[in-house]
């Protein structure tokens, strides 16, 4: 019976190629799997959205904890159908620095919860292509209790109050 290396070169054949794409595409589910767990089970706040209709894809379970939602509210819908943004422009600022940039390292804004709640919060995000399409993706770090000791503790006192508490 002849191969479908008839040709005698050391190319592949139909059936190496055929096993190679399974093996591939079995990886990529697997990294898919990967990333799915990871993205959800993150301590931080994570967002996917979608560029430029800024639509929810997918968030993680601290976001719906932390700011009172179910999947199912947030999930196709937008931050600002959701009023999460205070400022309409620190929004603006945040995203004005994805587009310009592909990245923002760090921004501080106020987001409000489900329940009407203020937090102070760091954005960090990346432009991404997911599957062909543009996506963001954000990590959000909740500052409000830093932002409360802040203004507890001066600057300079804070330091001095925090290195008596170490020293002891």
């Amino acid at each position: 019976m002849l191969s479908d290396n008839t040709q005698g070169t050391n190319s592949p054949s139909s059936t190496d190629k055929v096993n190679a794409m399974d093996e591939r595409a079995g990886s990529l589910c697997s990294n898919e799997q990967k990333f799915s767990s990871m993205f959800d089970l993150a301590p931080g706040i994570m967002t996917l959205t979608s560029v430029p209709e800024g639509f929810f894809l997918e968030v993680n379970r601290k976001f719906l904890k932390t700011y009172g939602f179910s999947r199912e509210e947030v999930v196709g819908k937008t931050a600002d159908e959701l009023r999460l943004w205070v400022n309409p422009d620190e929004h603006h600022r945040y995203l004005q620095i994805l587009h310009e940039n592909g990245h923002v390292t760090s921004i501080t804004a106020t987001l409000r919860t489900k329940s009407g709640d203020l937090l102070a919060v760091r954005f960090a995000g990346s432009l991404v292509n997911i599957a062909g399409e543009s996506s963001a993706l954000s990590t959000i770090f909740d500052c409000t209790g830093q932002t409360s000791m802040e203004q507890t503790f001066p600057e300079n006192e804070g330091r001095t109050e925090f290195r008596k508490r170490r020293s002891t």
